[in-house]
C-alpha cells in the first residue's frame, strides 16, 4: 500500500471508531468521546496522534487509545507493538500488515 492508501484506510477506521480526524493540529475544538485523531503524512509514512489518548467514556474502563488501536487492527494496519500504550503520550508510525 502507498501512504496515500494507508492514510486513507486509517481514516476511515477512525471516522467509523467514532473519532474525528484531522490532518493537522489548527483550530481543533474538543470533541466528545472518543475525541480528535491527527492522521498525516510525514516523510513518506504516516503518522496518527490523539489529542487526548487518556479520554475515558464515562466509568467505561476503555480509552481513547484503546479504541483507536483496536481501529488500526480492525483495519488490518500496524502500529507496532502496543499502539494504544504510545498513543497515550506520543504518536505511532502506521503501516499496511
Amino acid at each position: 500500500m502507498t501512504p496515500q492508501q494507508i492514510l486513507s484506510t486509517l481514516t476511515n477506521a477512525l471516522r467509523n471508531a467514532d473519532f474525528v480526524v484531522h490532518d493537522n493540529d489548527d483550530d481543533l475544538t474538543p470533541s466528545p468521546f472518543p475525541g480528535d485523531a491527527i492522521a498525516y503524512i510525514y516523510r513518506d509514512q504516516v503518522e496518527l496522534y490523539l489529542v487526548k489518548g487518556s479520554l475515558h467514556d464515562g466509568l467505561k474502563p476503555d480509552m481513547a487509545a484503546d479504541r483507536a488501536a483496536a481501529a488500526i487492527d480492525a483495519a488490518g494496519l500496524n502500529a507496532g507493538p502496543d499502539p494504544a500504550s504510545a498513543l497515550l503520550t506520543g504518536r505511532v508510525v502506521v503501516t499496511a500488515s
